[in-house]
């Protein structure tokens, strides 16, 4: 009985590491294979199922979908099991200017970004934590009592006036606008607060990744995170400064680089706008000359 009991257990090991295996590697194929593709015109087919050759990948008969040149390009895992389908466009050949060149950040984010929420002690010496389990980290504040908020500045004003009324609140949570409610506590200075901690800007240094020949940037490589909620930043507008590079510490395994510098936040040194933060990096308009960014290749 017991070795029957043993050989189920070793069975059930080899199952679920066989699943693991197979979950790991379907997980690492989608990402390899991507589900759009852009490719200079006149490439052929074969141009695009070289570059993506993957192990266990096979590759179908393109399926034309669009008078541009536009097609569908079915693949397959070992040869038999339907994996995704690749939509491949044709797009014009352009030269990039690479860089490299230091620039400064400063980013304002859509709304107030709420970091944390945290204990008030009130007047009668009794903890109390009026946000709890309604505004989460990560949440945006776009508007009090119905009216529209951008700023810190404007949060910390509105809740200066309170009376100890119950506020609304209008959260951006995950694109969803939702209204919350929240009763103000009074601390033990008299003053009302509501308990969460907050944040509408970011700044920082990066390098600029390319420019395109009507000014258009690319820069970091990676998009914008808030270091406390680990979330990607929704902006509203941000601004690239020219920066003065102090000190360099080289990257090595295991301990990412670091840079320090300093930045002159005025007109006089502003580089461009940035327009969006995505997780691909950060883009926008440069509206100074180019000259100093970098060799122009296709």
């Amino acid at each position: 009985m017991n070795k029957r009991k043993y050989r189920l257990f070793v069975i059930c090991c080899l199952v679920l590491d066989l699943l693991v295996m197979l979950i790991s590697g379907y997980r690492y194929l989608d990402r390899k294979i991507p589900d759009e593709i852009q490719i200079s015109r006149g490439k052929k087919t074969e141009d695009v199922t070289e570059v993506l050759s993957t192990p266990f990948v096979t590759f179908e008969e393109a399926v034309t979908v669009s008078q541009d040149g536009g097609y569908i390009l079915p693949c397959k895992l070992l040869g038999y099991i339907p994996f995704k389908e690749i939509k491949v466009t044709p797009a014009d050949d352009q030269e990039i200017y690479v860089s490299g060149s230091t620039i400064g950040i400063y980013m304002q984010t859509e709304g107030v970004l709420v970091i944390d929420t945290g204990e008030i002690q009130n007047r009668n010496g009794e903890t109390e934590e009026p946000a709890r389990n309604i505004i989460r980290q990560g949440d945006y504040i776009i508007s009090f009592n119905g009216e529209k908020i951008s700023t810190k500045r404007e949060l910390i004003d509105d809740i200066s006036e309170l009376d100890g009324s119950e506020v609304t609140l209008g959260i951006s949570r995950k694109g969803e606008s939702i209204p919350v409610s929240v009763t103000p506590v009074k601390d033990k200075k008299g003053d009302y607060k509501l308990g969460i901690w907050v944040r509408d800007n970011v700044q920082g240094l990066g390098t600029i990744t390319f420019l395109t020949k009507n000014n258009r940037f690319a820069a970091l490589r990676h998009g914008i995170h808030d270091v406390d909620t680990s979330t990607l930043l929704t902006i509203k507008r941000g601004t690239l400064y020219r920066t003065s590079i102090q000190k360099v510490q080289k990257g090595s395994k295991g301990n990412p680089g670091t840079m320090e510098g300093i930045i002159v936040y005025n007109r006089f040194h502003q580089l461009g706008v940035i327009e969006k933060n995505t997780d691909a990096g950060i883009y926008g308009e440069l509206n100074s000359d180019r000259s100093w960014i970098g060799e122009e290749v296709p």
